[in-house]
Parts: structure tokens; C-alpha cells; sequence
């Protein structure tokens, strides 16, 4: 396991610093650079026009921030305004619908697939489970490499509301499937649900959630809305984190969890 660290200390030293935070800074000349590390590309005329924006970005942001200059307040360093600012009247919904954009991944069984597939397919009889987990991932990856084009030509409602349902169905299925009396006949009914559902996932809700919480936002809050974000999909992936072994080795096909047969 060391080498993920150990690519992770090589590559961290040439890591560019945000272009806005410099900006914000007063740094434009080592935000420029930045932006020429990030984009590497040679046309000067680029870096001037995106350099603009984000001033002019900073400059709209500092004015509205100036308005609600009495209701400022900081924690640690920390703007906590801006994150109770989230939750008023006229960000509150904004807030809510990208929480729940991306705590749905969670909710709809991703800690289950992911994180768990390979247990799973042991429990439910598959001799060959450690293959059928590399494959499923194999499959996910292709999944979310068509989800670039989704993204773009797809509105994020179509890939929100309605794969949910499927997803849940799937889930449904495959609860269905695991109180058949013959386990083996349901075996590779089961594998084919979960493929079918990694694939879903990973072109719908799983691809789109975070792009949806980061453009819902206000660019104010955008900051402070992904830190909600962030936190709610961690709290919600440690209660599933918790909850899906006991429902795995406890539910499926009667195998009872930590306990040996008499």
C-alpha cells in the first residue's frame, strides 16, 4: 500500500495553487502563472481573458459579500456566514438539492456495490467472485467514460430523477431474488442485476451529483455549498459504511454474521 502514498509525495510538489484563491489574494501575477501550469497552453490572449474573468468574478463576490458585511462571522479563520447564508430563505433550496444530488449515491446502495460487491458474490455461491468483482469494476469504468458525453449533452435532471427509480428496482430485484428457496438458481440473476446497476450508476447519479452541487450554487456560496456537500455524502457513506455489512451477512440467503453453526 505504500506506493499509493509514495506517487502521491512525488507528484504533490509540482500541484499548482488555485488561480481564485490567489486572486483573492491580490496575487495576479502568480495567478497567471498558475493558470499557464493548469492549462499549458502558449496563447497569451487566453490567460488575459481568463485572468479577467476571474477578477471580475472576484470583484461581483467581494461586492455582495460587502452588503451582508453585518452578518458576517468567522470561526477558526472560517467564513461561517457564509455557510449559514446556505440555509436562508433564498439559498436554502439550492442547498437542499445539491446535498440530496449527492447524497442519493449513497442512499441508492453505491457503498453496497462498491465497496462490498466482492463479499457479496462469495456469500451468494460465486466460486469465482474475485473475477466476477475485477470484471464488475472493469464495467464501471467503462460506464463513467461514457458519462463524459452524457454529461454534457444529457440535462442533469434526465440523469438525476429517473435512473433512481431504475436503481431502486434493481435493488428490489435482486432483495427478490435472494428468497428463492434454490439459491443457485437466483446466483447469476443477482450478478446480472449488479452489473446492471453499476452501469446505470455510473452514467446517471454517480457522474452527475457533484457537477449538479457546483453548479446549483450561487458562486458566492459555491465554496461553502460543496463543503456541505462534501460533509453530508461522508456522514451518509459512514452510516452505510456501518449498516451494509450487518444487512449483507445477516440477510442474504440466511447467513448469520460472526456466528459459527452449532
Amino acid at each position: 500500500m505504500y506506493i499509493f502514498p509514495g506517487i502521491l509525495i512525488i507528484v504533490w510538489p509540482f500541484f499548482p495553487e488555485s488561480p481564485y484563491w490567489l486572486v483573492r489574494q491580490g496575487r495576479s501575477a502568480q495567478a497567471r502563472a498558475s493558470l499557464r501550469r493548469v492549462y499549458g497552453i502558449k496563447d497569451e490572449a487566453f490567460y488575459d481573458i481568463e485572468l479577467d474573468r476571474i477578477q471580475e468574478e472576484h470583484r461581483v463576490t467581494s461586492t455582495l459579500h460587502t452588503v451582508k458585511a453585518s452578518h458576517h462571522r468567522t470561526f477558526l479563520g472560517l467564513d461561517a456566514s457564509a455557510v449559514m447564508e446556505c440555509f436562508d430563505i433564498q439559498n436554502r433550496r439550492r442547498t437542499l438539492t445539491a446535498i440530496l444530488a449527492t447524497s442519493s449515491q449513497q442512499m441508492l446502495g453505491a457503498t453496497f456495490v462498491i465497496g462490498y460487491a466482492t463479499y457479496f458474490l462469495k456469500l451468494i455461491g460465486i466460486e469465482d467472485y474475485f473475477d466476477a468483482s475485477v470484471t464488475l469494476y472493469g464495467i464501471m469504468l467503462l460506464a463513467s467514460m461514457s458519462a463524459f458525453p452524457l454529461v454534457e449533452t444529457v440535462g442533469r435532471r434526465t440523469l438525476l430523477v429517473w435512473p433512481q427509480f431504475a436503481l431502486c428496482l434493481i435493488l428490489f430485484l435482486i432483495g427478490l431474488l435472494g428468497c428463492i428457496p434454490e439459491a443457485k438458481r437466483a446466483t447469476w440473476g443477482i450478478v446480472v442485476f449488479i452489473y446492471l446497476w453499476a452501469i446505470i450508476y455510473q452514467v446517471s447519479v454517480g457522474a452527475t451529483g457533484f457537477v449538479l452541487a457546483s453548479e446549483i450554487a450561487s458562486p458566492r456560496l459555491r465554496g461553502s455549498t460543496q463543503g456541505l456537500v462534501t460533509v453530508c455524502n461522508a456522514t451518509w457513506g459512514l452510516v452505510m459504511q456501518f449498516t451494509i455489512p450487518y444487512m449483507v451477512c445477516v440477510q442474504t440467503f440466511h447467513v448469520p454474521c460472526g456466528l459459527s453453526s452449532p
